[in-house]
């Protein structure tokens, strides 16, 4: 056999056995849901007994809803976020998401691939009646976000949103607050 042969057979063994390894399946899945559930019910939690602590910490969030027109760091918006994620569904009282997770350095985020979110960890959100919709336009570069007030119409499939409300239990949120996330490169 040629060199040339040899060659073309080793690359053509190697490339069948490394796209052999991506389709693998293992047990990571069922993993990957408890983590998932884990983290929603813990998140649950801290947002039920935040409110139950005292009712400064809702009021201050209702002012801060009215002060956030205009461009502001779009960090802050993360940080006090009741929920993050991607819309997948809508019914007629609100939508489902499927939420971000953190990764285990608390810097990344990792979310469901579109089209393979599970009803499992997905969460219902339903609009309240005053439910405030934003788009925060958010620069990657300066990580500064411009505020535009916006309708709840505004909020297509696949939308990158922050969620700011009360967890009725660990898979429904009413809704307060809603920001559509757009990222731009500059």
């Amino acid at each position: 056999m040629s060199t040339w042969k040899m060659k073309k057979a080793f690359i053509i063994g190697l490339c069948t056995f490394i796209l052999t390894g991506c389709n693998a399946k293992t047990d990571e899945k069922d993993t990957d849901k408890k983590d998932i559930r884990n983290f929603q019910t813990n998140i649950a939690g801290e947002k039920t007994g935040k409110e139950n602590d005292n009712n400064e910490n809702k009021n201050s969030g209702n002012d801060k809803a009215k002060n956030i027109e205009g461009n502001m760091n779009a960090d802050s918006l993360y940080e006090s976020a009741d929920l993050t994620g991607r819309v997948v569904n809508f019914s007629d009282s609100g939508c489902t998401i499927t939420p971000d997770i953190a990764g285990d350095d608390g810097k990344t985020v990792m979310g469901a691939a579109p089209g393979y979110e599970s009803e499992e960890t997905n969460i219902s959100i339903s609009y309240q009646e005053n439910c405030e919709v934003w788009i925060a336009t958010i620069q990657i570069s300066s990580g500064m976000a411009k505020m535009e007030q916006a309708s709840v119409l505004d909020i297509k499939k696949q939308s990158s949103v922050i969620v700011y409300g009360s967890f009725e239990d660990e898979r429904h949120i009413a809704a307060e607050r809603i920001i559509i996330c757009h990222h731009v490169n500059s």
